[in-house]
This record gives structure tokens, C-alpha cells and sequence, in this order.
């Protein structure tokens, strides 16, 4: 696992990615076995504009949150290992975060983040992003984000680790006949160049 904490905590700021465990993957706050994936709470722990995604687990792969708080947070895309999506389990209470099925609670939404590239790493927000000046200013924990650049921009602060959005365009290419091409889809932002190699399949 990444981190082991106990009850009544804080996180803010973080993303917690791409882990895979029977206990706590990647945080995990008083966990039990088989649970959270990507974040474990139990009794008052606090979650504070993170993003947690591609995490699996045998159960609630993204954040279990027994009596706890998610706040100002993205939880996309995390799976149990049977291959169900499994992003947000028990949690007291969850506001302005982007997850999916639409949690219930106040300002939530379940449409897609539209994270630069997902597939890279990349999980700060593009163009178009619904997460934008979305969250609530009630729950900022800090003045900085993930990268370093103030919390607020565009008076209303962003759901997820990352503030700001960055302008660019996926480029996707699709393969009519026999063939790859790797490197796709990609991002590329205004003015950049983006490179693709094409592999011809065997003639039938």
C-alpha cells in the first residue's frame, strides 16, 4: 500500500492512481481487508480536492468512507477486480465531487472529467472539463494545488488535485483495414506536434 493512517484525518490535494491491493492500495485510513483501493476512512476522515482514479480492489476500489467526508473531489474510473465499477462506497457525506453512478448529496456530478491524458498520468483538467469552478470554496484546505499554483483561479474553485485547465486537443486515429498505430489517442496543445507510427498488418 502508499500510506497507512488512522481515524479522524485530513488529506487535500493528492492523487492517489492506478493502485492495486487487498487492503488500502493507495491510502488507507484504519482499513480492513479487501477495501479501498485507492482511499480507506473510518470515522471522521476528511478528503479535501484529490483525485483518485484507476485503483482496484476486491471491494470499493476507489474511496470507502465509512462515517466520513469527500469533498471537492474526482473519484473516476476505479474498479473491483471482477471488473464492476466500484468508485465510492458509505460515505457520510460527499459534496461537489465528480464520480460515477451520480452519488447523492449536494453539487455532484458524474460526467466525464476530461483529464488531459488519463492514460499518461495526467489528471489535470482540459478544456471543456465539467470540473471547472464547480467545487465549493466551504471546503478548500489549502492555497495551493497539486502542482503548485493557487488553489482558486476563476473565483470558484475546481474539483480534483489539479486547479486551472489546460488548453489542448485529443487526436485520435482510427485504423480502417489491418494495421496499428501507436501513440493514439494523444493531446497536444495549441501550436504543438504530435507524433504517430503506423505499423502495416499482414495482407490476408
Amino acid at each position: 500500500g502508499g500510506l497507512y493512517m488512522a481515524v479522524d484525518v485530513e488529506l487535500s490535494g493528492t492523487n492517489i492512481a492506478n493502485n492495486s491491493a487487498g487492503i488500502a492500495a493507495g491510502i488507507g485510513i484504519t482499513a480492513s481487508a479487501g477495501y479501498g483501493g485507492g482511499v480507506y476512512m473510518n470515522y471522521n476522515g476528511r478528503i479535501y480536492n484529490c483525485t483518485v482514479v484507476g485503483n482496484e480492489a476486491p471491494s470499493w476500489a476507489g474511496v470507502y468512507a465509512y462515517r466520513s467526508y469527500v469533498y471537492n473531489s474526482i473519484v473516476w474510473d476505479n474498479y473491483l477486480l471482477t471488473g464492476v465499477l466500484g468508485n465510492i462506497s458509505e460515505s457520510y457525506e460527499v459534496r461537489n465531487t465528480c464520480t460515477s453512478p451520480l452519488y447523492g448529496g449536494t453539487a455532484n456530478i458524474s460526467s466525464d472529467p476530461r483529464f488531459v491524458d488519463a492514460g499518461s498520468g495526467d489528471y489535470r483538467l482540459r478544456t471543456g472539463s465539467p470540473c471547472l469552478n464547480v467545487g465549493s470554496s466551504s471546503y478548500v484546505n489549502g492555497s495551493l494545488d497539486l502542482a503548485g499554483l493557487a488553489r482558486t483561479q476563476g473565483g470558484t474553485v475546481d474539483m480534483g488535485c489539479y486547479e486551472g485547465v489546460v488548453d489542448g486537443y485529443v487526436v485520435s486515429i482510427e485504423v480502417l483495414g489491418n494495421g496499428t498505430v501507436t501513440n493514439t489517442p494523444a493531446f497536444v496543445q495549441p501550436g504543438g506536434l504530435v507524433t504517430f507510427s503506423a505499423l502495416e498488418g499482414e495482407r490476408s
